[in-house]
């Protein structure tokens, strides 16, 4: 079995990358329409957007795996890369609490115009840190080929042995030394780091990371669960509904008398938490709403309005605005600054006889195209 206990990713550019973000706004705004009006449309275009977004996709799915693992995970991409931009990549550094380093390739012994953007969730990184302080301008390797006929940016593919040495010596703290061995019983005893996670409707109305690799909240319906379990494995009540679901069958699996005693469970429980349950059904209601309202927050549910609304009746929108939900992210307020300002015209059309010439010349263009 094999621990990763260190785990360095170097992201594939991604088509419009290849458009260095200058420091000019207008600069960088002109080369990215070049490089939209170069790349669009094309096939060649489109599979590279798509085999650039899966590695990027496996890169951050790895990364994220050996984080929360507690391993060493490192992101190095040059400091002009557009990659900066994604969202994704952005929240995946919030999630480490990285530490980035510009490093010049100069600083480690290597002649020529380059430097990485080293990120990674371990502040020695920063013990990398350089920039270039020489008097004369390095050479450039962009575009120019070797004397074989390859491009001479491939020499410049691999870490200069300085600072593959560096990167090796942070890495190495993070492994066993020789001689140990690490028992199979302690291959996850490496507790994990804490990360900032983004909270995502799991699809049971409670709020969570949907992210069972890392440790949860509080699970406080623990010992709830766990006394109506033994109590439906010691009546059989379990079977009982096992095999009804089996029977596919429309009647409730279950009896008024048989839920007497679960119902007293959850009242009991929850006398215990400083809730006394209403058992109360509203008139034209199926559900004990004040049951649900009280759980909800108890648990601190963002949501827990709902409930609330569903007894008074929900806003429509007519005499009340409907409120908004706490699950979903709130829609960005529109830039009325990205679209133009309206045109009134107060009169029609103008005849073709106001102007001949523009006239003739359209309908000659139109003769030329047939």
């Amino acid at each position: 079995m094999t621990i990763i206990t260190k785990l360095h990713v170097n992201p594939l550019c991604q088509g419009k990358s290849q458009c260095s973000w200058a420091r000019d706004c207008c600069q960088a705004c002109d080369q990215l329409k070049e490089v939209n009006t170069y790349w669009r449309n094309t096939r060649y275009f489109d599979k590279h957007q798509l085999q650039a977004k899966c590695f990027h996709s496996r890169g951050r799915d790895l990364l994220t795996a050996v984080h929360c693992k507690g391993g060493l995970v490192g992101w190095e991409t040059p400091p002009t890369a557009m990659t900066f931009l994604l969202k994704e990549n952005i929240e995946m550094l919030r999630d480490w609490n990285a530490t980035c380093s510009h490093v010049a390739a100069c600083n480690w012994g290597m002649d020529f115009a380059k430097s990485w953007l080293m990120c990674a969730n371990d502040g020695e990184v920063a013990s990398l840190a350089s920039w270039c302080s020489c008097s004369t301008r390095h050479p450039s390797f962009a575009g120019v080929r070797t004397s074989t006929g390859g491009f001479l940016s491939a020499e410049t593919a691999e870490y200069p042995a300085p600072l593959a040495t560096a990167l090796a010596q942070i890495m190495t703290k993070r492994c066993t030394f020789s001689k140990q061995t690490l028992p199979w019983s302690h291959q996850f005893s490496r507790h994990p780091i804490p990360r900032r996670s983004v909270f995502v409707n799991d699809g049971g109305g409670i709020p969570s990371t949907a992210d069972w690799s890392t440790n949860q909240s509080k699970d406080v319906f623990h010992d709830l669960r766990q006394r109506i379990l033994d109590y439906g494995k010691s009546t059989g009540l379990m079977a009982q509904v096992v095999h009804h679901l089996r029977q596919q069958s429309a009647e409730e699996p279950l009896t008024l008398v048989q839920l007497n005693p679960l119902k007293q469970i959850l009242h009991d429980w929850a006398l215990t938490q400083g809730m006394t349950l209403d058992w109360s059904i509203a008139p034209f209601q199926k559900f004990r709403l004040s049951i649900l309202d009280q759980l909800s927050h108890f648990l601190n549910d963002p949501d827990r309005e709902l409930h609330h609304h569903l007894q008074h009746g929900v806003p429509t929108g007519v005499l009340d605005p409907i409120p908004p939900g706490h699950i979903w992210p709130a829609k960005p307020t529109p830039n009325t600054e990205e679209f133009p300002n309206l045109q009134s015209f107060c009169t029609n059309w103008t005849g073709a006889h106001e102007d001949p010439e523009l006239t003739q010349s359209l309908i000659d263009e139109e003769i030329n195209q047939g």
